[in-house]
């Protein structure tokens, strides 16, 4: 299984990237561009300028007015001065004299930078300065670190990016569930950030067949999925062992909340979310307590052992009757009225298929309250669940 080792990086973070990195570079290529062409200019200079300015003075360097005409025109021959076709950022550069000697005033110029001539003049040293200024090529400055830039940064985006210790830590559980090197590493880091039930799922989901690993990444980071709490990610579990690898079911009963929805004439029963298939007659039992417990307070006290509950019969009974329950058990009501025998027995049954189905702790909210009648010492019982937690699809009678 391949896949693309490509960043999780957001459109806009790239351009601010790319401009970050180009003005850099052009930063850079401003400056090389200016000390290349400094060091062009002064070997020029230092060639030329000091025997043209001897020959220019011829012994005369105190003329004040000689100084002034060489001044200006060293000015004209330097307002326009050429490129090689080899400098690339500057369109065109002019220079103009600061100080022509260094005896004679030095003059405020505008210029980018100066370059200093030295030479002698009879057995006096003598300097030269000479402000420069230059105009940018913007076109070249910006297009050719434009283009190194963008080059750079898809160089980066393609290469694997360092894994983390953390990382490191997932990538070898994901290959210890059979999921090979590169899609292992691509997941372990694109999961960086995920909370702990995320990772959970991540780690429970990734190897399953249903979908491949970045799919899975896909719909761990989904919005309803990040929102499941340690509490729902149990559901989650239990769903998805239940209904044989269903996720988007188990994800719908994990956000489910706690109740008990039933169907009688279908005679189904949905508990929190998840559709169960229980005894036919214990699920009349359970219907039947879920009755009482929407009326009042919802307590149903044993009958004694030698005197059967005829009154709460002929409720169940009705039951039975119209949405389907089990001939024995009709006409064992009908026989024998409400038995505490009875009661108990299927009080046990519910209590060990919903144990199977859900366990020991999430199958007590839904079994049964127990109190002692301290009146006749017996117990009553009733759904643990509140009132606002039961629900019917139909009018029970």
């Amino acid at each position: 299984m391949q896949l693309t080792q490509f960043p999780l990086i957001r459109l806009p973070r790239i351009l601010l990237l790319w401009l970050l990195l180009t003005s850099v570079l052009a930063a850079i290529c401003f400056w090389q561009g200016q000390q290349s062409l400094t060091q062009d200019l002064r070997h020029q200079l230092q060639h030329q300028l000091p025997q043209r300015l001897k020959n220019a003075l011829n012994y005369r360097g105190d003329d004040a007015p000689l100084l002034n005409l060489i001044q200006h025109q060293l000015n004209q021959d330097l307002a326009i001065l050429p490129l090689s076709t080899d400098v690339l950022y500057f369109h065109q550069c002019r220079g103009e004299v600061a100080q022509i000697m260094a005896n004679a005033p030095v003059y405020q110029v505008a210029g980018s930078w100066q370059l200093l001539i030295e030479w002698t003049f009879g057995k006096l040293p003598q300097q030269t300065r000479i402000a420069f200024s230059c105009e940018p090529n913007w076109q070249n400055l910006l297009s050719y670190p434009g283009v190194i830039a963008a080059l750079l940064l898809a160089l980066l985006l393609w290469l694997p990016r360092p894994l983390s210790h953390s990382c490191k830590q997932r990538k070898d559980a994901l290959m210890s569930l059979g999921i090979a090197a590169e899609p292992a590493a691509w997941v372990a880091s694109a999961s960086e950030g995920l909370n702990p039930v995320q990772t959970h799922l991540l780690m429970k989901l990734v190897a399953e067949p249903q979908q491949t690993p970045r799919q899975w990444l896909e719909w761990i980071t989904q919005p309803r999925v990040a929102r499941l709490s340690e509490d729902r990610l149990i559901w989650f579990s239990l769903a998805y062992a239940y209904l044989q690898g269903d996720f988007q079911g188990a994800l719908e009963v994990a956000l489910s909340d706690d109740g008990l929805h039933f169907a009688p004439e279908h005679q189904q029963l949905r508990l929190h979310g998840l559709e169960l298939k229980l005894g036919k007659t214990p699920y009349f039992y359970l219907l039947w307590y879920a009755w009482l417990r929407q009326q009042d307070e919802g307590w149903h006290l044993n009958p004694a052992i030698n005197r059967a509950d005829t009154e709460h019969a002929q409720t169940l009974l009705l039951l039975m009757e119209k949405w389907g329950g089990h001939a024995k058990a009709i006409n064992d009501l009908k026989d024998n009225g409400l038995r505490a025998k009875t009661l108990d027995q299927n009080r046990n049954k519910l209590k060990a298929e919903l144990s199977a189905i859900l366990g020991d702790k999430l199958s007590q909210d839904y079994l049964f309250e127990t109190e002692r009648d301290l009146k006749s010492g017996r117990n009553r019982y009733r759904l643990a669940l509140q009132q606002q937690q039961i629900s019917f699809s139909v009018s029970l009678f």
